[in-house]
């Protein structure tokens, strides 16, 4: 926040603790700028289960819909080759 000659930083040590760089930083933000606290933990503990709740859903419908004991319509050697596109680049398939 230059306007208000404050910054902060937060070093975390291991992916198990990362989550918690977010709410420690606005802490720390809210406290220098004299603001209320808001319960970040809580708030972003909840995103991060109904994120970790609707991954684990989606893993379960993985496959849904498909037909069993079918085969592809093409051998997956006819997919070698090159592709391009301006935006993502070229696409090599060995």
């Amino acid at each position: 926040m230059p306007n208000e000659h404050v910054g902060v930083i937060v070093f975390v040590i291991g992916d198990h603790i990362a989550p918690l760089y977010n709410p420690i930083s606005y802490n720390v933000y809210e406290r220098l700028l004299g603001m209320d606290q808001v319960p970040w933990t809580g708030r972003l503990l909840d995103v991060r289960l109904k994120n970790k709740k609707a991954g684990t859903e989606a893993r379960s419908k993985a496959g849904f819909g498909r037909v069993p004991n079918t085969r592809p319509s093409h051998p997956l050697t006819d997919y070698v080759g090159e592709y391009e596109h301006p935006a993502y680049g070229t696409l090599r398939l060995v």
